[in-house]
């Protein structure tokens, strides 16, 4: 079997009800051509479980996945430091996260805590709350493109589900009143378009409703109505966050519970981060 020179993770922070994020993490490996890391970390906050404990469920959760170029990964630490290392310390280039809208307070897997311990990580993460559909589980995959030039930032990751896994792309917009806002805006698809036709991609232009705040949430509103499969979203950066964001939250602590159980794959605004080696 050929070395895997980047992995897929699977964060198993459940070990009893970790069955979407390997199904999805074994969607990713397919069409990305990777290889998977079934990781699983013994965090005192969360968990009592010794490593012992912990590495003989992953290897039972390994056993099953025979088919597929699987290892495993046991570690004792903090969450938020291990996963800030995830592409040095096992060449991981994303990762899959499970979420539970409905889990206990000291939970890793609470929607809460999982944007808390990848704030920091330098690969993008794909949060999960449900066992993907049969068939084409990234068929459809939505972007939200503003006026910021952040929003940029979308079109690797996105060109990739496109070109590996014939993703049809579907980039959604507000209609902007304002010139100035409208001018950037423009701007900002003058440079998708030139990218998407440098990788010969294409992709489908809606308009969604405007909102005064959680722009994001009305794309992942409009995705999920749509049957779509998936949503790329860029997390807050911390160093431009409002007076707003600390009283009522940044927009992603509501995006990765959306009542539609719709997958999200976050990227964090970072100078440093891990994308493919393709």
């Amino acid at each position: 079997m050929p070395k895997k020179d980047q992995f897929v993770i699977a964060y198993l922070a459940d070990l009893e009800n970790c069955q979407a994020v390997v199904e999805y993490a074994k969607k990713l490996a397919a069409f990305l051509k990777k290889g998977i890391i079934l990781l699983y970390i013994c965090d005192r906050r969360y968990t009592k479980r010794s490593q012992q404990e912990a590495l003989e469920k992953v290897l039972e959760i390994e056993s099953k996945m025979a088919a597929q170029d699987v290892r495993h990964c046991v570690l004792s630490g903090k969450t938020k430091e291990i996963i800030n290392v995830l592409p040095t310390l096992l060449n991981g280039v994303v990762c899959v996260a499970g979420v539970d809208r409905h889990a206990r307070l000291f939970s890793p897997t609470r929607p809460f805590n999982v944007i808390h311990d990848f704030a920091q990580c330098k690969i993008a993460y794909l949060t999960v709350q449900a066992i993907p559909p049969e068939g084409e589980a990234f068929g459809d995959v939505a972007l939200r493109i503003d006026y910021l030039k952040e929003s940029k930032e979308k079109l690797i990751w996105s060109s990739y589900f496109a070109r590996f896994n014939k993703s049809r792309l579907h980039v959604l917009h507000e209609n902007y009143r304002d010139a100035g806002l409208k001018n950037k805006y423009e701007n900002n698809m003058l440079f998708l378009q030139k990218f998407y036709a440098s990788v010969c991609i294409g992709c489908e232009e809606h308009v969604i409703p405007s909102v005064a705040n959680f722009q994001d949430m009305s794309a992942v509103k409009y995705a999920a109505e749509n049957g779509y499969g998936l949503a790329i979203c860029l997390t807050t950066d911390t160093r431009e966050r409002d007076i707003l964001d600390w009283f009522i939250g940044a927009q992603e602590y509501r995006v990765v519970r959306n009542k539609y159980k719709l997958p999200i794959l976050f990227l964090n605004p970072r100078d440093d981060l891990y994308v493919l080696c393709d």
